[in-house]
């Protein structure tokens, strides 16, 4: 006597029986094949283990295998709030001024500057400014926190220009143009470590520190 073997698949969602005498599609619950007549033994049993089975597989799948879901950044992350657009226009208009002033300055008659030795320090602090204000628009802490650096170290180097003794002492315009950049770097940093600013940059860096490292 032969003794038939279930063989369950999942087609669509459905489990199919197969008789092993003949391959005939077996119904559930059927006890014979209904094409050579082979007792189907221990079918109904067949198909209910392989349908635990399959529920156990399903329900120990990860979350992430059963439901893919693909992750997207809010809206609220992936726009740069108004707050820090204005931020990066004060500075770059801090950074234009500054440059203005640096060639006024460099045609003054107290100025023994090179010519080389001139746009060559102009050249490196377009290069460095510009490239952190670029990053604080792409939402980069470690740029707000040096542009921050550099606006103190730049209030710090004026007020010790005003000091007694000074050579040579900064002439009016000097100071008029230090004044405006020192307004507006302030208030662009005001822009970016308070309010939606601060919260963006916030949001930013705890998505970043979220974020899976590949090994």
């Amino acid at each position: 006597m032969l003794v038939p073997e279930a063989l369950p698949a999942l087609l669509g969602g459905v489990l199919v029986m197969y008789c092993s005498s003949c391959g005939n599609h077996v119904g559930d619950n059927a006890a014979f094949c209904g094409q050579c007549g082979a007792p189907v033994n221990g079918g109904i049993d067949t198909v209910n283990h392989a349908q635990g089975v399959a529920s156990e597989f399903t329900q120990g799948a990860p979350l992430s295998a059963r439901t893919a879901v693909p992750t997207k950044a809010p809206p609220a992350e992936r726009t740069t709030p108004a707050q820090v657009k204005r931020a990066v226009a004060c500075f770059v208009a801090s950074v234009i001024l500054a440059l203005i002033a640096s060639l006024v300055d460099f045609n003054e008659p107290h100025n023994n500057m090179a010519v080389p030795g001139f746009f060559g320090m102009d050249a490196l602090f377009i290069i460095v400014f510009w490239l952190v204000i670029y990053k604080i628009g792409k939402g980069r802490n470690w740029a707000r926190i040096t542009y921050l650096v550099l606006t103190v170290v730049g209030i710090m180097s004026t007020l010790l220009a005003q000091l007694p003794g000074a050579s040579p002492p900064p002439s009016a315009l000097d100071l008029a143009f230090d004044v405006v950049t020192t307004l507006l770097d302030l208030y662009g940093l005001w822009l970016v470590f308070t309010g939606p600013g601060s919260s963006w940059f916030a949001r930013r860096v705890s998505r970043k520190v979220e974020r899976p490292v590949d090994g």
